[in-house]
């Protein structure tokens, strides 16, 4: 019996919270709703989707949710969402700025309208500044609350998204960390969860998908509101209780394919001014200009015995460079294997830089 409590306990990680989500009536804030009452928390939700947020209330639990008409660029519907949460439940422990839109994809900026742009960051950057300011009203005196901003992978890349999309992400990533050392200090904690792309009508809008289309090569392209939810429920709970500002990732490894191909293509430069110095400096140490090596060549037709010496010295370098260029070469092979990192514009790199090795030994060759 004392196991089964414990377990019970265990099970319910946010047992007697109170939470606010907006945007709650979207796909990630009904998963992240029904995924909180299923762990022991009462929620409100706030969305401008009336009938659908009723519908999700009465199918997750009449008892433990109910909704509240929301329009986040609004601030007085804000506070009164706040303010209908502590008076329903008694508190606000729990305060997740899940609202957000996306725009259509213009990726020229002259193409893209101001007004959009501004529409853009009022629900979601302004939205999430009005849930923080009101939800921190009401925690601040009892010293202790979890702020979760709903982020995007977005908020620490480019060239995913639209321009306003991208920017509202990032603009949203500084809010997160400039409050939370704000209100560090009263107990409340601020984090923000920067997900990649998951099935929902607006990724597919984005991402020009039909409504039954969705990504399936990769590990990050599986992920699904409920995956996202469930690290919700960690920054929420008190499992997390130490951290705060911290832009929590879950692309399943999006980003750092990202760094890991930005990674090999540094490493393929550098082999590249590697080589290129290295018969430079050969070139150099031996007196011969691509311009004048035929008529030095004329004058000097024997090598003398100190430069005979130098040659052998360089030819050996050149040697030890060749080995250790092709270590590395196999390396980034290996590397790209692991990751899977079929990228063709690395792979070609990496043939042309194999094909220059075998040229620069080839040359060598001939010059002994």
């Amino acid at each position: 019996m004392g196991s089964s409590s414990i377990l019970s306990a265990v099970a319910k990680r946010l047992e007697g919270k109170v939470a606010l989500i907006t945007g709650g009536a979207g796909g990630l804030g009904s998963a992240t709703a029904n995924l909180f009452c299923q762990h022991g928390a009462k929620v409100l939700i706030a969305d401008i989707k009336d009938d659908q947020g009723h519908k999700i209330c009465n199918h997750i639990s009449p008892s433990n949710a109910s909704f509240i008409h929301c329009d986040v660029t609004n601030e007085s519907d804000v506070e009164n969402a706040v303010n209908k949460a502590v008076s329903m439940y008694g508190k606000l422990d729990i305060m997740f700025n899940n609202a957000g839109i996306m725009d259509p994809k213009k990726p020229d900026i002259l193409t893209n309208d101001p007004a959009d742009f501004d529409k853009i960051l009022r629900v979601n950057v302004t939205g999430a500044f009005l849930g923080t300011k009101h939800a921190t009203r009401v925690m601040k005196p009892v010293g202790q609350g979890s702020i979760i901003n709903m982020a995007s992978v977005c908020s620490v890349i480019g060239g995913v998204a639209t321009h306003a999309y991208t920017c509202s992400k990032h603009a949203l990533l500084g809010l997160t960390r400039n409050t939370a050392v704000e209100l560090g200090q009263h107990g409340i904690r601020v984090n923000c969860v920067s997900p990649y792309a998951f099935p929902s009508y607006q990724s597919r809008n984005l991402l020009g998908l039909k409504d039954n289309e969705w990504l399936q090569d990769d590990m990050y392209s599986k992920l699904k509101a409920e995956d996202v939810a469930q690290c919700v429920v960690y920054l929420a709970s008190d499992e997390s209780k130490c951290v705060n500002g911290h832009n929590l990732m879950v692309d399943g490894g999006f980003r750092a394919d990202i760094v890991i191909m930005s990674r090999g293509m540094l490493l393929i430069v550098l082999m590249l001014i590697l080589i290129i110095t290295s018969q430079i400096e050969w070139r150099q140490q031996l007196g011969i200009d691509s311009d004048t090596s035929s008529r030095e060549s004329q004058k000097q037709p024997q090598f003398s015995k100190r430069e005979e010496v130098v040659k052998e010295k360089i030819i050996l370098t050149q040697e030890k460079n060749i080995q250790r260029l092709n270590e590395l070469v196999r390396s980034l092979k290996e590397q790209l294997q692991l990751c899977q990192c079929n990228n063709e514009t690395i792979n070609g790199t990496v043939s042309s830089l194999t094909e220059n090795i075998i040229e620069l030994e080839q040359q060598q060759i001939l010059e002994d």
